[in-house]
C-alpha cells in the first residue's frame, strides 16, 4: 500500500503500478508538469484522495489530476480543484481510457480551464461504473468542445451524475 497523508505541499507525483493507494489531506500548490499535479497511469487499483487541495498546477494535459488507462476502483472525496489548467485537455481531472469503479463525491472544481477542452472535470473513452455525486462545478473554462464543467466523451457506461450544481462555466466554441 502506498500512503501520503498530511503533506504540505507535494511535488509533481507519477505513480504507475500502485495498489491500495490513498493519499488524505494532501496539498498540490503551483505545480508544473507533463501530465498534471498528480498522474497516476496505468493498471492502479484501490485509489483514495481525500481531503486534498489541488491549487494553480499546470500541465500539458490535465492540470490537476490525471487518470490514464485501466485504474480501478477510484475515490474521490471531499477534494478542492481550484485554478488549475492544461494547454490541452482538462484543467481540472482526467480520466481516460478504461478505467472503471470510479466515485466522484463531494467535491469542488472551481476556475479550472483547458485551451481544448473539458475545464473541470473529464471521462473519456471506455470508463464504466462511474458516480459523480454532490459536486460543484463553478466558474470552469475550455476553449472547444466537450463541457466546461463536465465533459464524457466516447462510449461512456454506467455513468451516474446525481445532485451536483453546475454554475457559469463557459465553454468558448462547441458541444
Amino acid at each position: 500500500m502506498c500512503l501520503l497523508s498530511a503533506c504540505a505541499v507535494c511535488l509533481c507525483c507519477l505513480l504507475v503500478l500502485c495498489s491500495g493507494l490513498r493519499v488524505g489531506s494532501a496539498v498540490w500548490v503551483n505545480n508544473v508538469c507533463a501530465g498534471g499535479g498528480l498522474c497516476i497511469n496505468e493498471h492502479n487499483q484501490d485509489i483514495e484522495l481525500s481531503h486534498c487541495l489541488f491549487f494553480n498546477n499546470s500541465a500539458v494535459r490535465s492540470g490537476a489530476v490525471c487518470f490514464y488507462q485501466y485504474n480501478t476502483n477510484i475515490d474521490i472525496s471531499d477534494c478542492q480543484f481550484t485554478l488549475n489548467t492544461a494547454y490541452f485537455n482538462v484543467g481540472g481531472v482526467d480520466f481516460s481510457f478504461y478505467n472503471e469503479n470510479v466515485l466522484v463525491q463531494r467535491s469542488d472544481f472551481i476556475g479550472n480551464s483547458a485551451n481544448l477542452n473539458s475545464g473541470g472535470l473529464r471521462f473519456y473513452d471506455e470508463n464504466s461504473a462511474v458516480q459523480v455525486r454532490a459536486c460543484l462545478f463553478r466558474e470552469n473554462r475550455a476553449k472547444y468542445d466537450y463541457g466546461a464543467g463536465l465533459g464524457v466523451i466516447y462510449n461512456q457506461n454506467d455513468i451516474e451524475i446525481l445532485n451536483c450544481t453546475f454554475e457559469s462555466n463557459v465553454l468558448i466554441v462547441g458541444k
